[in-house]
């Protein structure tokens, strides 16, 4: 697990946790003492079920390898207060898994030859601070020097109501790089906003509509989705957080499809998500050359839309996802065809007393 870094301290709560389990299962059980691979033990799955359900983890798990179903089961409560029972088809927002959406359909883009990943935003969007300076490539690879929010702090009844207004808030703003573009990796939402509206430029649709067409429809990603607002749409899941004062399922109150939007804004379950994994061993959504770039490292080990680890034995593309009242993680282990997705609708976990259960359970 030392390879998967950006798992670590800094943003997992609760997930942590169970990929820290089933990366055990996959990483360390994986290879015998001439580093072939063996698949998951049924007791491997096992565990990680028991784990959950003694933690009262609120979700849904599965895991698959070469292509056969290992766990897929949920935990807890959609709707607690209506006692609504999560499911496998629930729908969670699943974060910055979002990212990965949003990195492929720019990619889609240039390869059509709508657009290069080397041109300047500013050819996109017209008086955007250092526009002239930061690529569409160093968007997609966190190094364009943009912070990682630029809007202030989160008010949701300030939030921005239309993208044009979201980017008129960062058009207004006095934006200090926090390097020279390209220099440097530095996770950055607000440069991912903006990749949603370089799609809608230059597709002329909006982000939603191109997400159906060209990556849900496509691969009947029924249950997925981009405009997380349970006003209009009851049947995903409320996501439960200690995060802001009296406001315990914000996403009851608030449509994230303007911020974080593209950066965060997709919905999903994990049936869906095994569809999407499915996907990327084809090339039914874009060529191979198009996903070697795509899992490509540029810097610290981010590629786009993906982290990336390798080893003698592995390769692993991975990704977190945080929103109010979310947690998610997605894991392709390539070469040992294993796949393992993660989401929760609780981000109220402290890290230290989740990873101390982790501990006893790892020294049984």
């Amino acid at each position: 697990m030392s390879q998967i870094r950006k798992y670590t301290l800094k943003k997992l709560l609760l997930i942590i946790t169970l990929v820290l389990i089933v990366s055990t299962c996959v990483i360390v059980l994986n290879k015998n003492q001439e580093g072939k691979k063996i698949a998951f033990s049924e007791k491997s799955t096992e565990d990680i079920d028991k784990y959950a359900s003694s933690i009262k983890f609120n979700g849904s798990i599965f895991v698959a390898q070469k292509g056969k179903v290992l766990l897929s089961k949920a935990y807890g409560m959609s709707n607690k207060e209506a006692r609504i029972p999560n499911t496998t088809q629930t729908k969670f927002l699943i974060g910055s898994i979002t990212k990965q959406f949003t990195a492929l359909s720019i990619m889609q883009l240039e390869e059509r030859d709508l657009l290069d990943v080397n041109d300047k935003i500013d050819k996109y969007i017209s008086g955007f601070p250092h526009g002239k300076e930061i690529t569409i490539h160093q968007l997609l690879s966190h190094t364009s020097g943009l912070p990682r929010e630029i809007q202030d702090e989160i008010k949701l009844d300030s939030m921005p109501k239309t993208l044009e207004e979201a980017l008129n808030v960062f058009k207004e703003k006095n934006i200090d790089l926090l390097c020279t573009p390209g220099e440097k990796f530095n996770y950055s939402n607000s440069g991912y906003i903006l990749l949603g509206y370089i799609i809608e430029k230059v597709s002329g649709k909006t982000y939603s509509d191109y997400l159906q067409e060209n990556i849900f429809t496509p691969l009947k990603m029924d249950n997925s989705g981009f405009g997380y607002n349970r006003k209009e749409n009851k049947e995903l899941a409320i996501g439960y957080t200690d995060l802001l004062a009296k406001q315990e399922t914000p996403n009851d109150l608030y449509d994230f499809s303007i911020w974080p939007f593209s950066a965060g804004g997709i919905y999903s379950t994990v049936d869906d998500l095994y569809k999407w994994d499915r996907a990327l061993y084809t090339e039914q959504l874009v060529s191979k050359n198009t996903l070697n770039t795509i899992y490509t490292p540029v810097k610290d080990d981010y590629g786009y839309g993906w982290y990336i680890s390798k080893d003698v034995n592995n390769t692993t593309y991975y990704h977190d996802g945080k929103a109010f009242g979310f947690l998610s993680q997605i894991i392709r282990q390539v070469d040992n065809d294993a796949f393992i997705v993660v989401l929760s609708n609780e981000d109220n976990m402290s890290y230290d007393y989740m990873s101390q259960r982790l501990g006893n359970l790892i020294d049984k």
